[in-house]
């Protein structure tokens, strides 16, 4: 590989991974609004964040291809972030070592914003589980609702 074609396929690399931190930071304000709109019952509002959710959950997915395909071209293939950095030349380090940081600051806040989310929905399902519960004569503190079995598709990894 050239000099050449490694500056432009490290240019083009650091650009997808700006996008994903973009793409990450806005996912990560969306579960943030969600959360707030489940723990102040505004229950009307989350069928519209999930729309907004999926459509950036696909982008991100592009994009995802994208840095994996690019990280290819650089023969970063199935490496984690750090063990790129310790592959990198210098000054390869000082250009990926602050994107990295941001995309992990990022994927740190989409994490922490996804478990609030999740916990206010689950409090209000188990608030809508014993208004029901109540309605049809059982006692509201019998009433488990759980999200057992279900995962995250949020996976950080790369750091």
């Amino acid at each position: 590989m050239t000099q050449q074609s490694s500056d432009t396929n490290l240019e083009q690399f650091v650009q997808v991974l700006k996008q994903l931190v973009e793409a990450v930071t806005v996912l990560a304000a969306q579960e943030e609004q969600m959360a707030q709109a489940a723990a102040l019952s505004q229950h009307h509002l989350i069928n519209g964040f999930l729309k907004q959710e999926q459509a950036q959950l696909l982008k991100l997915r592009g994009l995802e291809q994208k840095r994996i395909r690019q990280a290819s071209l650089m023969g970063w293939e199935d490496l984690t972030f750090q063990q790129i950095l310790d592959q990198a030349a210098p000054e390869q380090v000082s250009v990926l070592s602050p994107v990295f940081t941001d995309l992990d600051r990022q994927i740190k806040r989409l994490l922490n914003a996804r478990d609030s989310a999740d916990k206010a929905i689950r409090l209000r399902m188990r608030e809508f589980d014993a208004a029901i519960g109540a309605m049809q004569g059982r006692n509201p503190d019998d009433v488990e609702f759980s999200r057992k079995n279900t995962s995250s598709h949020f996976q950080n990894k790369y750091v």
